[in-house]
């Protein structure tokens, strides 16, 4: 079986152009794979950061610092594949499949920055009785339970690194530690320092339910 010259350089054509989409695809997708590793990585560090210097306000801020840098520093979403000239049908299903894809991950960034906010909310113990708003979400807690990483000083409002004041106005008086103030994670030792990690972690899952209880009862709002 013989082929004409045109034949032989259309399979030519048409294996390159393969080729070249092959690459194109898995280059999308490893920029896409990066995005999500660095998204986790960014956000866990970043919320950390925050959250030991400015608590329940700093974790929350440096999680979206996290999140959305990641996302504009791996932009997988505006990427498509040229069709080129065969096989067509398929490389536009993938573009058209990035455009879903993306989208979907919009929505599901914005509901989670919302989480992230009520999470916010209820670390600084915006379910408690005795929470004063803004004010209180550099502490997770409010009133007694108040604490912070570092804790805080209650004459300076700096953290406890180097809490001591003159107790007198002559120049070289003694200093002596100050007491007062929002204790520390470690204020209560290690047993204490759980439970106050716990209480925190556990207030994204008390956020989630809430909002999985709203969708339940709005879909038995519908069905009725």
């Amino acid at each position: 079986m013989s082929y004409t010259w045109e034949e032989v350089m259309l399979g030519i054509d048409v294996r390159k152009e393969t080729k070249q989409k092959q690459e194109d695809i898995e280059s999308i997708e490893a920029i896409a794979k990066k995005e999500q590793d660095m998204m986790s990585a960014w956000s866990f560090g970043l919320s950390l950061l925050g959250g030991a210097i400015f608590g329940p306000a700093g974790y929350m801020i440096g999680k979206q610092i996290g999140k959305y840098g990641a996302d504009r520093a791996y932009d997988w979403e505006s990427k498509v594949v040229d069709p080129g000239k065969f096989n067509k049908d398929e490389i536009e299903e993938f573009n058209q499949d990035i455009k879903d894809e993306a989208k979907s991950q919009t929505q599901g960034q914005l509901l989670g920055s919302a989480i992230d906010l009520a999470t916010m909310y209820v670390q600084a113990g915006g379910l408690e009785e005795g929470f004063e708003g803004w004010s209180d979400l550099t502490t997770f807690g409010t009133g007694d339970d108040a604490w912070t990483v570092f804790g805080r000083n209650a004459t300076t409002g700096t953290p406890f690194i180097d809490d001591t004041i003159s107790t007198s106005l002559t120049p070289g008086a003694e200093l002596t530690p100050v007491t007062s103030g929002v204790p520390g994670l470690f204020s209560g030792g290690l047993k204490g320092a759980s439970k106050k990690l716990t209480t925190a972690a556990g207030a994204e899952q008390t956020v989630r339910n809430i909002a999985s209880g709203g969708k339940d009862l709005k879909r038995m709002i519908e069905e009725s």
